[in-house]
């Protein structure tokens, strides 16, 4: 259900274990658009969510991503 989720979102937000990652990636407009914030990203068998992007077109972005400890 929708609260089930909610909940959740936010457990795995403010659980003491997580952790943020700071990254800088080369970003296109395209995957800016397809980009939503609660996709999972998997780096070296770790699962993180985009927390915040700092978007420059045609240039370096910077990705600070939060990990995913119970999903």
């Amino acid at each position: 259900e929708i609260l089930d989720g909610v909940l959740n979102d936010f457990y795995e937000l403010y659980h003491p274990d997580t952790g943020t990652a700071e990254l800088l990636v080369y970003l296109t407009t395209e995957d800016i658009a397809k980009l939503q914030f609660n996709d999972v990203i998997m780096i070296r068998s770790r699962r993180f969510r985009v927390k915040t992007i700092n978007y420059r077109a045609n240039d370096i972005s910077k990705l600070e991503l939060i990990t995913i400890k119970h999903l």
